[in-house]
């Protein structure tokens, strides 16, 4: 009665965001009939619905694949846990803050409440920024934490080709005791970053914890993402007092509130522009999809929701894949001689490739001899040397094309007719 009272079938764009992921979606489903309901000519409605659970949503993705095939209805995910992390990753990923830019990226978790895998998978991916050397992953955890994490690891198989997790008992604040974390510290050096997710106060107390001079884990000027699952005004107005001892500044939420970033990306698009424009890449090179990927091939409006966040993975990943070789999105010329000159497209590809492995790993993928979409497996889910040389030359080539798309230099930088899928 409310939705017939409402007429969302004549809307142009239609959010559904309580708190409760079952409400959402079943609201969402209703909404859906509405539109269908609507004339012929209407035109394309979009749906946004706020989805938490990172299972619920992709089984979603499944059931509901055909949907943004539909001639009348757009289907996007809102997730504040993993969009507000996405844009402070941006800003805070080790290689934009650490002094060295050889050394191995180090990032501290504490705690995992709320919706984490995602957020540790995104974690993981934003480290991936050196040719050679596996980032470092220290995780505080009690020991629920500590079996939850067990699982989710043995379901990842794979994921010690990209990173070493270095796994801590957590005690007051949620944090190690001071000898684990000085051993961690002499082990690994200081993390550079750290991102809190535990609930509520517990978030806070742990990150303002981390600020003590004291704190043997030496991040007390590291950025700190903390997770809130309120608006925040704490936080905010710490970044802006100054204590003697403890630099509250880079002390920063995530999560809460649906961003104003992904309200604009649902409705035009912001946001999504290199994503759109690598998986127009991809399209350019249809001939190279492997059989049984035919959702793969559809134009972004038809999508699946699950296929248009993998290519803004690899787009958020962009300025972190240059910044490992000291280049900076902003910096044309000098983004073209680093895909010129074939050392450093070497160690960029290599980089890029890692972070490939990363996001596949993450969906389930692992490693086999020969590549089977429907048991996820992958034969280049191996280092980069194992790769055969067609198969470097695909990750080159995305480093060009990602340049290119940043740019626009595809005059300056050679084939890239052989993207990888």
């Amino acid at each position: 009665t409310t939705f017939a009272t409402l007429n969302p079938g004549m809307a142009k764009d239609i959010f559904v965001a309580t708190a409760d992921d079952l409400d959402n979606i079943n609201i969402a489903m209703l909404a859906l009939r509405a539109i269908d309901a609507c004339p012929h000519d209407h035109p394309p409605v979009t749906l946004a619905v706020r989805i938490d659970r990172e299972d619920l949503a992709n089984e979603l993705d499944a059931a509901l694949d055909g949907l943004n095939g539909r001639r009348r209805m757009r289907y996007h995910r809102l997730c504040p846990d993993r969009d507000g992390l996405r844009i402070e990753l941006a800003r805070f990923a080790p290689v934009f803050t650490k002094a060295d830019r050889d050394a191995a990226s180090h990032a501290l978790v504490v705690g995992l409440q709320g919706r984490w895998e995602q957020a540790l998978a995104q974690i993981v991916i934003a480290l991936q920024d050196h040719p050679a050397k596996r980032p470092v992953i220290t995780l505080s955890l009690r020991d629920d934490e500590k079996a939850a994490f067990e699982r989710w690891l043995a379901a990842h198989p794979d994921f010690g080709l990209v990173v070493d997790f270095n796994v801590l008992s957590a005690g007051p604040h949620g944090l190690p005791d001071d000898a684990a974390a000085a051993a961690t510290v002499a082990t690994h050096g200081a993390p550079h970053l750290a991102v809190v997710m535990l609930d509520g106060a517990d978030a806070i107390s742990a990150a303002l914890a981390l600020r003590r001079p004291s704190m043997a884990l030496g991040v007390a000027t590291s950025p700190i993402l903390v997770r809130q699952t309120r608006e925040d005004h704490l936080l905010a107005a710490l970044a802006e007092t100054s204590v003697k001892g403890r630099d509250h500044s880079r002390i920063v939420p995530f999560s809460g509130p649906i961003r104003a970033e992904s309200v604009a990306r649902v409705l035009d698009r912001r946001g999504d522009e290199q994503a759109i424009a690598l998986h127009a890449a991809y399209l350019d090179n249809a001939a190279h999809v492997a059989p049984g990927s035919p959702a793969s091939i559809a134009a972004w409006d038809e999508l699946p929701e699950n296929l248009r966040e993998a290519n803004r993975a690899s787009a958020d990943h962009m300025a972190i894949l240059f910044a490992s070789e000291g280049v900076a999105l902003s910096d044309r010329d000098a983004m073209a001689r680093a895909v010129a000159g074939s050392v450093t497209l070497d160690r960029l590809a290599r980089v890029e490739h890692r972070r490939w492995m990363a996001d596949r790993i993450e969906r389930g993928w692992r490693h086999g001899a020969t590549r089977d979409n429907d048991r996820l497996i992958h034969p280049s889910i191996c280092d980069f040397d194992a790769l055969s040389e067609a198969d470097k030359e695909k990750d080159r080539n995305a480093v060009r094309k990602l340049a290119e798309i940043a740019h626009g230099i595809s005059g300056q930088l050679g084939s890239t007719s052989a993207l990888r899928p």
